[in-house]
């Protein structure tokens, strides 16, 4: 069904329109800032959108660690059906051309901190595949 609705609004504005609002969903869920150099290029190969020069960055607080990611490319299988049930909108991802880094000098980690358990809206990728990736972990020990 959401196959259908893909083939149906395959056109570039609604291309780019889609891509702005799974970046923003993305962004929602995660918290990090999602943005898409080129979303004109996204591409539409069997349910898929692809998805080039993809950068990821969240500014560190004492909860958190600070990234900037670039990705060459990425590829999503979306899935209308999982995100209404709250296992998020991705059902497969692939990226490919990852460089970044990931910076937790700045957290502060509590002794008792709490276990996170799933909640409504989290993630659950069927299918994750990586390739070509270079990311440095800057650790506070």
């Amino acid at each position: 069904a959401f196959s259908a609705v893909i083939v149906l609004a395959n056109t570039l504005q609604f291309q780019e329109f889609l891509v702005d609002k799974i970046g923003q969903i993305v962004t929602h869920q995660t918290g990090l800032k999602v943005e898409f150099e080129h979303a004109d290029v996204a591409s539409w190969v069997n349910s898929a959108i692809t998805l080039k020069n993809v950068t990821l960055s969240r500014e560190g607080t004492k909860d958190y660690c600070s990234m900037d990611f670039k990705i060459e490319e990425v590829k999503v299988k979306l899935s209308l059906r999982k995100y209404i049930e709250g296992a998020g909108i991705l059902r497969e991802l692939m990226v490919r051309g990852v460089r970044g880094s990931s910076d937790s000098t700045n957290v502060v980690w509590e002794a008792e901190y709490p276990k996170l358990e799933w909640s409504f809206g989290d993630f659950d990728i069927e299918k994750l595949e990586c390739e070509d990736i270079h990311v440095n972990f800057f650790l506070p020990w």
